[in-house]
């Protein structure tokens, strides 16, 4: 592997930063180039549902095939996008590429300025001799068709978000599920002990008595 993309949305831009130096400055013998997307939501995203809140009360469906992006609004082409009247996506505000490279002394250094992908009309991305021919030099990328891509996968996105929040609280439940069992459990145990102790308690206090002669008459 000779360059490595990463694309951040929930991700804040200091993090996608930090994961193209640990990439460059890690992997020097693996990685010469990353190109960092990053977009940028407004409002960032905090999800909608508290942890402690069944989602069915929202009408969020607990099985996860049954949430469907199909089913998601998106107020714009670049959201918010909602679902079952929370926000999942908030609006995109802004999209930009970035190229990051090695310097002379192993350090990760930004090449160029970052392009704006929500305006321009073509991206292109500088490879070098990285990638076989063909692409020797550059890749040049139409930024119209992946606009037009955008609504869909804001949509899965908010889908992809709602579902997480699902699954935890599923996973949520049957953790307290299965504690509440072995509680149980435990209680169970205990009673039966206490009546093991009730049922022996007479037969072993006569078998005492008989073995120590208590109770018997003197001769």
């Amino acid at each position: 592997m000779k360059w490595a993309l990463e694309v951040g949305c929930s991700q804040n831009y200091n993090s996608l930063k930090e994961n193209a130096r640990l990439w460059l400055e890690g992997m020097p013998d693996e990685v010469d180039m990353v190109v960092l997307v990053y977009f940028q939501e407004d409002p960032p995203y905090r999800c909608p549902l508290p942890k402690t809140q069944n989602p069915n009360t929202r009408g969020i469906p607990l099985n996860l095939r049954a949430i469907h992006a199909r089913d998601v609004t998106c107020q714009d082409s670049l959201g918010p996008a909602t679902y079952k009247g929370l926000t999942w996506v908030g609006r995109i505000a802004k999209i930009s590429m970035e190229t990051w490279v090695r310097d002379g002394d192993g350090k990760a250094k930004q090449e160029g300025l970052a392009k704006d992908l929500l305006h321009e009309a073509t991206m292109e991305i500088p490879v070098g001799d990285l990638l076989p021919p063909p692409y020797h030099g550059s890749i040049v990328v139409n930024l119209n068709r992946f606009r037009r891509r955008l609504p869909t996968d804001i949509r899965s996105q908010a889908c992809n978000r709602c579902q997480t929040a699902v699954y935890l609280w599923n996973k949520q439940k049957d953790e307290k599920k299965d504690q509440d069992y072995e509680e149980q459990r435990a209680e169970d145990e205990d009673d039966e002990d206490e009546d093991e102790d009730k049922d022996k308690g007479p037969a072993s206090r006569t078998r005492s008595r008989t073995m120590t002669g208590e109770g018997q008459g003197q001769g």
